[in-house]
């Protein structure tokens, strides 16, 4: 179905596909040529230019240490020393503890707990956190 519009009146007029270039009667008795293009067929203008498709690569390799003394430094970097010394003393301590606490005959969690406590700043002080 072809729509289109009379020039003389501005009716909308309808007319089959098959009947594309042949005559038509408006009712205010213009007569005009049915278009070859439906008004409502035209190519809608796109809101926005899309930018063309640029791919990225998912594993850049720009930022990746090249030698040993970079892989070092970057590690450095990342540790937390402070936080390491404490661990190490918590752990220390808990161990005391609890070998004090067993050649007295009693034995404790607490001491338990700490030692964990003291691994998990260890190991979080390789993971650069505080």
């Amino acid at each position: 179905m072809i729509v289109f519009t009379c020039q003389q009146c501005g009716t909308r007029l309808q007319a089959y596909d098959e009947n594309v270039g042949k005559k038509a009667r408006c009712v205010c008795g213009e007569v005009m040529r049915v278009p070859e293009v439906s008004e409502t067929e035209q190519p809608i203008p796109a809101a926005f230019d899309p930018a063309p498709y640029q791919p990225t690569d998912p594993h850049p390799t720009d930022s990746l240490p090249t030698t040993t003394e970079e892989m070092a430094e970057q590690a450095q970097e990342g540790m937390n020393f402070g936080s390491m010394a404490w661990g190490f003393i918590l752990m220390i301590i808990s161990a005391i503890w609890f070998v004090a606490a067993l050649a007295n005959g009693r034995t404790s969690g607490s001491a338990a707990v700490l030692f964990f406590i003291g691994l998990f700043r260890v190991i979080s002080s390789f993971q650069g956190e505080s």
